[in-house]
């Protein structure tokens, strides 16, 4: 891609909005432990602009600042915890979430990073839809730790598990700045938490019925949620530190997946919403 295009994004809320505008060429996955926390998935996937052709369109709420390493400055929004663009200072480049980016631009990742830290819980192999085989194959009995970015968020869960899910919708992948979220669901009892709920921020979207999930107010990594009156946590799995002898057993509103992510193994993979005994 050659051509000068503008390229904007925003945070889930809606409270934060913000544009690009050069010739777009580059476009990666980071599989490094930082992204994967700070975006709370499998990984990360980023696309390159200069600083002087961003701009903050619009910000109603303030964006939090945090440094991941001495040149890498990362952002969230504060209201909603959605991952927005990062500044690396040795690069001198802003790094936009391509699962932010509202406008279609063509771009495919042209590489992955950091692939010596990808979790041996997921495979990059894609998915292949209309088949519920294997489910139980990638299911399991593990104990597990897990933490946000900076580490104020901590817990631990064990148990028998039913794999770890990956979801494509777009408020998810709005949130996270990926292509899709992925969680451990696992029962109330066996999720441990180890850290005061007054470190992290509670998010509902407007207008949605279920659409609720906390995020650490310091470092924006999502936070294991607990829906009231249900029996199962959901436990963001890119912020676990140990890797599960879990699989990624399905993914659900792949329907709605993204354009640059490609598919072809064997995940199953619903539309929408997988049915009641999944």
């Amino acid at each position: 891609m050659t051509e000068t295009t503008v390229l904007d994004g925003a945070c889930l809320c809606g409270d934060v909005t913000y544009s690009s505008s050069q010739q777009h060429s580059e476009m990666w996955n980071c599989h490094c432990a930082d992204c994967r926390k700070a975006s709370s998935v499998a990984y990360a996937t980023w696309i390159k602009t200069r600083p002087s052709s961003f701009s903050w369109i619009d910000v109603k709420s303030p964006v939090s600042l945090r440094y991941s390493s001495e040149s890498m400055l990362r952002s969230f929004c504060s209201s909603c915890g959605t991952v927005l663009p990062v500044y690396d200072e040795k690069e001198d480049c802003i790094m936009l979430p391509a699962g932010g980016i509202t406008t279609d631009h063509g771009l495919t990742p042209s590489m992955d990073c950091c692939t010596d830290q990808i979790p041996t819980w997921y495979a990059m192999d894609g998915c292949q839809p209309n088949s519920v085989n294997e489910i139980e194959d990638k299911a399991g009995s593990c104990t597990s730790e897990g933490s946000c970015l900076c580490g104020s968020i901590t817990y631990s869960i064990s148990g028998e598990h039913s794999g770890i899910r990956g979801c494509h919708c777009s408020r998810c992948r709005i949130r996270s700045g990926a292509a899709f979220f992925s969680a451990v669901p696992v029962l109330v009892s066996a999720y441990a938490p180890a850290f005061d709920e007054s470190v992290t921020t509670v998010f509902f979207l407007p207008g949605s019925q279920y659409y609720r999930y906390s995020f650490c107010s310091s470092c924006g990594s999502l936070a294991p949620t607990l829906f009231p009156g249900a029996k199962r946590a959901v436990i963001p799995a890119g912020t676990l530190d140990t890797n599960p002898p879990l699989g990624l057993s399905h993914y659900i509103y792949y329907g709605s997946k993204v354009a640059w992510l490609n598919p072809g193994d064997n995940t199953v993979c619903f539309d929408k919403a997988p049915p009641p005994d999944v």
